[in-house]
């Protein structure tokens, strides 16, 4: 149980913040109808009695009646108010991660596109190294240790059995690993 005062963590998707807002519409669209009603109830004073007292009672009635209903539009108001705002957030975080979406995968294809400023400073510096023993700077077939077609998705990219490191021998170009990206609306 919760001390007064406590707050409380709820974790949403975002389309479990859309249903919100989706079942709010609904609510809004009953308490409207119910509003409607409850204006056209009748409220005549004779419904009172003809005494002083009926009169008065009708008169106190018919102002908590408009008070209520005026509060009650008020409410329906905040709901609609509230359920614009919270689809709106909801729309701005799609759009959002899609923007960056499409960012991360510009740069994963800028950065397959090219060798890294590690891996050509490592080959101009081979170069002047020709003593040392090279490999290529991708295995044959291309792409990343480990990324050919019978790569084990589930496993780490690494050298291959036949890439391990021999004493005395230049380390394996260095590679960029680019995991797949997941945005808060999951897409991928």
């Amino acid at each position: 149980m919760l001390e007064p005062g406590a707050a409380q963590v709820f974790q949403l998707t975002l389309d479990g913040v859309r249903d919100i807002g989706t079942r709010l519409g609904a609510l809004e669209g009953d308490a409207s109808s119910t509003s409607s009603q409850f204006a056209g109830t009748p409220l005549d004073a004779s419904m009172f009695g003809h005494s002083h007292g009926g009169q008065a009672l009708a008169h106190t009635h018919r102002a908590a009646h408009d008070v209520f209903h005026q509060t009650l539009q008020g409410v329906l108001k905040d709901i609609a108010t509230f359920r614009d705002r919270l689809l709106k957030t909801v729309d701005t975080y799609e759009a959002q991660d899609g923007d960056a979406r499409h960012a991360l995968l510009a740069l994963a294809a800028h950065q397959h596109d090219a060798p890294s400023a590690a891996e050509q400073a490592q080959q101009q510096a081979l170069g002047r190294h020709p003593e040392l023993p090279t490999r290529p700077a991708h295995p044959a077939g291309g792409g990343l240790p480990g990324s050919g077609p019978s790569a084990d998705r589930g496993a780490p990219a690494g050298p291959a059995p036949d890439e391990a490191a021999v004493p005395g021998s230049v380390p394996a170009p260095l590679t960029t690993h680019l995991l797949p990206v997941t945005t808060h609306s999951g897409l991928q």
